[in-house]
């Protein structure tokens, strides 16, 4: 149900109103183990996409005090407009296996107004297509 809200009432929904006075970094392994564990034990019932691993881990880091941001962006694919969420770290693509910024354009980010650092090459169709 979550994933049909509207992206600003999702973010109000999905960010802590004040981020934890203590940070917990030590956690984030154990986050990460635990949301992707969820969404494979919970196929075909859980998306086990990028939006809703994106959102879980966006969710639970916030709240272990950890600053991160959830960028949603678009781009072209095998000729098809496509979409991706991916966190972001210090403006740094956050827990990617691949830096997306080369393949999509940042549209949105939670929170509002967070920091993200374009890719600084641009990718041609061909790197594209092995995505």
């Amino acid at each position: 149900m979550l994933l049909r809200l509207p992206l600003p009432r999702l973010e109000a929904l999905l960010t802590p109103k004040r981020m934890p006075s203590s940070t917990q970094p030590a956690r984030v392994p154990q986050i990460v183990r635990y949301v992707d564990g969820v969404l494979q034990l919970g196929r075909p019932w859980l998306r086990s996409g990028c939006l809703s691993r994106g959102l879980t881990l966006y969710y639970f880091l916030r709240n272990a005090g950890l600053d991160v941001a959830l960028c949603f962006g678009v781009g072209t694919l095998h000729g098809e407009c496509v979409g991706h969420c991916w966190l972001v770290k210090a403006g740094e693509p956050f827990l990617e296996a691949r830096d997306p910024r080369p393949f999509f354009t940042a549209v949105y980010t939670f929170p509002a107004g967070a920091p993200v650092i374009a890719a600084v090459r641009p990718i041609d169709e061909g790197r594209a297509q092995d995505r």
